[in-house]
């Protein structure tokens, strides 16, 4: 927890992200490439199931 809220370097951070995108065939950048950032979700149902209550799923 404490790496979560410490002090972050933007740059790094950034750079690393790029790294890790490409390394990967589908996140690699490319002449018709999209990177599409969805916040929905899937809806949950029940009682017993944790985080179930008031829900946004965009």
């Amino acid at each position: 927890m404490h790496h979560f809220v410490s002090p972050w370097d933007t740059s790094s951070v950034n750079e690393r992200r790029l790294e890790i995108m490409n390394l990967c065939r589908q996140t690699k950048p490319s002449n018709d490439f999209s990177l599409i950032i969805d916040d929905s979700g899937h809806r949950k149902s029940g009682k017993e199931t944790e985080g179930v209550g008031r829900q946004y799923i965009g």
